[in-house]
């Protein structure tokens, strides 16, 4: 299913590429992967990833590490896997529900997830995101 109302009307993924690079940047990033417990060689899922620029980060300053990237919005998508061809950078990124992840339990040693709870059903979005 195409869904593309997000880039399209209420952030382009260039646009939220650059804002979230802002977060996640060589100036702090080991702050960040210290808080997020992320170490070279783990499995990293990220709901809700926009463009992919958290992804891409992890990817690049930990290369070893399996990066996946999962929005309901396929510009978004299609906005991350051109911009990992772009960098060399082997991220995946799946198109879906952050409410009904298309994964199996005990996928991933962790998960992030930045404001996609805002928008989706709180109650369904945690009670089906626990097995990761």
């Amino acid at each position: 299913m195409k869904n593309t109302y997000w880039s399209t009307y209420v952030q382009e993924s260039e646009e939220l590429y650059r804002s979230r690079a802002l977060r996640f940047h060589d100036g702090n990033k080991d702050l960040w992967l210290k808080a997020f417990q992320i170490e070279n060689g783990m499995k990293v899922l990220e709901v809700g990833c926009g463009g992919g620029i958290f992804c891409h980060r992890i990817k690049t300053y930990l290369p070893d590490t399996d990066v996946t990237g999962l929005d309901f919005d396929t510009g978004h998508i299609e906005y991350a896997k051109t911009k990992s061809l772009e960098l060399n950078l082997n991220c995946k990124f799946v198109n879906g529900d952050a409410t009904s992840l298309p994964f199996e339990d005990n996928t991933f040693d962790t998960c992030f997830s930045h404001t996609v709870i805002n928008f989706c059903e709180p109650n369904d979005f945690l009670k089906n995101n626990t097995g990761y």
